[in-house]
């Protein structure tokens, strides 16, 4: 994987003064999109465009070390406003600010390593919806390995479709058995053409009372026409 890398410097792109025969044998044997952007070259500023559907210049993440606005809507407000007991998790203290979420009903657990707090937070996944979404492909390996083994409710990973691959590729290669892969929801929510944060928060929430209520996701008016 190349990280932090412009999409047209690859000797398959036409450049000429780059050597990038890995990446050019990947092009070469698979599909390269040459008109997908992401909305920032740095793991922060493009995981605050996911948990808020906005673009950097919005939300204000510019770098791996800031954190997003207090007021910024995210799918978390969601999921308090639905009425859900919400637990958020980092490694780093300075993002899990009680000011940042006042709310009493969303819980704030700093992680000293990913797995015991996951597991700490999931317990027997009883009635447990998980959300991972985290700033690498290690952590979001390491959140997943444990949410997936407490079988809870519903467990979706938030990432474009190349990123969420990744992990589960991982997963597989680490020895997961295809059954629980396959209840991982990835990339995470319903298609309903979301673009605001707000909308996004629905997307998950929607995908989220789906599972946990035996819902289709279909439009109810399709009964309707079929009839």
């Amino acid at each position: 994987m190349s990280d932090q890398h412009r999409a047209d410097m690859m000797g398959c792109a036409g450049d000429v003064g780059v050597l990038t025969p890995s990446l050019d044998r990947l092009a070469a044997d698979g599909v390269r999109f040459s008109r997908v952007s992401c909305q920032g070259p740095l793991c922060m500023p493009a995981r605050a465009s996911f948990m808020t559907e906005r673009y950097v210049r919005d939300h204000g993440v510019y770098t791996n070390w800031a954190e997003i606005a207090p007021d910024s809507p995210t799918y978390v407000w969601a999921l308090r406003e639905a009425g859900y007991h919400t637990t958020l998790l980092d490694d780093r203290a300075e993002f899990l600010k009680r000011e940042r979420f006042p709310e009493a009903q969303i819980e704030l657990l700093v992680a000293d390593d990913w797995s015991s707090a996951v597991r700490a937070a999931v317990g027997n996944g009883r009635g447990v919806s998980v959300a991972v979404v985290t700033r690498g492909h290690n952590e979001d390996e390491q959140c997943m390995h444990v949410a997936v083994h407490a079988n809870p409710d519903y467990v979706g990973l938030i990432g474009s479709k190349r990123r969420t691959s990744i992990v589960i590729d991982r997963l597989r290669e680490a020895g997961m058995p295809d059954e629980q892969l396959s209840k991982i929801h990835a990339p995470i929510g319903l298609d309903i053409g979301a673009v605001s944060p707000e909308e996004v928060a629905l997307a998950i929430l929607a995908e989220i009372i789906t599972e946990r209520r035996g819902g289709t996701g279909a439009p109810l008016s399709s009964r309707r026409r079929k009839s």
